[in-house]
């Protein structure tokens, strides 16, 4: 996966959770911020040239 496409899903992920929040369902918003936390850092490791 490119660092772009991680940022796209980053984002993607970030208004559902913010969507699901305003809607009351704090499980389901809760887990896709999770998510957000574990790609922003797969985008820090490939943004410093690791491998993910």
């Amino acid at each position: 996966m490119q660092p772009e496409e991680i940022l796209s899903n980053i984002r993607q992920k970030y208004s559902d959770a913010v969507l699901l929040k305003q809607h009351g369902r704090y499980a389901n918003s809760i887990y896709l911020s999770g998510y957000c936390v574990e790609l922003s850092l797969k985008y820090a490791i490939t943004n410093r040239g690791g491998v993910v």
